[in-house]
């Protein structure tokens, strides 16, 4: 049988603009300190160039809808739909973590540029055979044939980046803070041990953001706390730390090239 795609929302990504409400240049990225004595453009300047040079990073958080809207693939979105992801991406295009949906259930992913394995909870592949407007027994085989195992699927089908979407919305490492047209300090404090400045922004949408800025070592984006469509929190760790790409054991997996034919529908 086709596999089809996930209620994914369509997720802010990661680190501090590259360009500064006022419109400064980001600069390369340096050591941070005494970041908190800078004005607040160049602090969020210096976290953006810091955060576009990462090659990988492990995001988790949680954004919830605030109002109804469609995934890429068209499926709805009713306002109020949390999603709760653990991944660490890299700019490879590699990817290994857990999205959980409300009402969806869980996938966990592992993704190269060859292949995606995804591993769906009862409740996730229930949710895809109502999708498909499955019977209640094909519903049943479907969750007895694929829940709790691993689908191979390879990069080359369609199917592939509908199941992995969630780790092509992570990558951009330099969304958040993109549009800020009012920003200002808003304290210092500890995260899991690392000074940090805190930044309050408002954006050209009227959206009120926070991040949370390492002001030692290099200035990596720590937390943020984010507004608009998709409103929520996010941390941010293990940066520059390869992706573990290690597939399951073929003991463990369902290779869907022997289901379907490479690049049928969803």
């Amino acid at each position: 049988m086709a596999l089809g795609t996930t209620a994914l929302l369509t997720m802010t990504a990661c680190g501090p603009g590259a360009e500064s409400a006022s419109g400064t240049s980001t600069p390369a990225a340096t050591p941070s300190a005494g970041l908190d004595t800078l004005p607040v453009d160049q602090i969020l300047a210096k976290s953006g160039a810091a955060m576009d040079a990462l090659q990988s990073v492990h995001v988790t958080g949680t954004l919830s809808n605030t109002a109804d809207g469609k995934t890429a693939d068209g499926t709805p979105v009713a306002a109020g739909t949390s999603v709760k992801m653990d991944l660490a991406v890299d700019k490879k295009g590699n990817c290994r973590g857990t999205v959980q949906i409300a009402g969806t259930g869980s996938l966990s992913i592992i993704k190269t540029a060859e292949l995606v394995h995804v591993n769906g909870d009862a409740e996730f592949w229930r949710n895809i055979a109502a999708q498909k407007k499955a019977s209640k027994k094909q519903e049943n085989a479907v969750v007895g044939a694929f829940a709790a195992h691993w689908v191979r699927i390879p990069t080359s089908n369609p199917q592939a980046r509908q199941m992995s979407a969630a780790c092509d919305q992570v990558t951009p490492l330099t969304s958040v803070g993109a549009n800020a047209v009012k920003a200002k300090e808003a304290g210092t404090s500890l995260i899991d041990g690392r000074a940090v400045v805190a930044v309050s922004a408002q954006t050209a949408q009227g959206q009120e953001e926070t991040y949370w800025i390492a002001t030692e070592g290099t200035p990596h984006l720590l937390k943020a706390l984010v507004g608009g469509d998709t409103a929520g929190e996010i941390a941010y760790s293990a940066f520059d730390t390869p992706v573990d790409t290690a597939p399951p054991a073929d003991s463990e997996v369902i290779d869907i090239a022997k289901l379907t034919p490479a690049g049928a529908g969803s």
